[in-house]
């Protein structure tokens, strides 16, 4: 499975436990906030990896999950993704049938978009270490 690419939008707490994975994948990273990692070649990277993991915050607006946020980040994909074939994780608080909802709103057809739970407390256990060992990986996820 070497040939996986990971891409990595967000490069903050959650985006950093993710970036783990350069030790055993090829991993790009992606974050506008981030001058080490805010290029146009670290977006592209980033958005046509076979796995991209979206990292970013989705804090409350008038009592509402924000997702400005994540939706610039589809929108992001879909102008710089090649393929837009890859597997969308996204590692951000959404709510019930967000990922159906995006998958509708940009036309992500051949795209396949997840929402990955995580729980503070467990970002410190690598992901590498579940990852670890295995010849394939799989990902659960919704498709629209």
């Amino acid at each position: 499975m070497e040939d996986l690419t990971i891409g990595i939008v967000g490069h903050g707490f959650v985006g950093k436990a993710v970036a783990q994975l350069k030790d055993v994948l090829t991993t790009y990273v992606y974050d506008p906030n981030d001058k080490e990692h805010n290029s146009l070649k670290d977006t592209e990277n980033a958005y046509n990896a076979d796995v991209i993991f979206i990292n970013v915050p989705t804090d409350l607006l008038n009592g509402r999950l924000n997702l400005a946020i994540v939706e610039e980040c589809m929108r992001d994909y879909k102008n710089f993704s090649n393929s837009n074939t890859s597997t969308i994780v996204i590692k951000s608080t959404l709510p019930v049938g967000a990922c159906d909802n995006l998958t509708n709103t940009f036309a992500l057809l051949n795209t396949n978009l997840a929402e990955l739970n995580v729980e503070p407390y467990n970002l410190e256990l690598p992901i590498i270490q579940e990852m670890q060992g295995y010849s394939s990986y799989a990902l659960s996820y919704t498709t629209g």
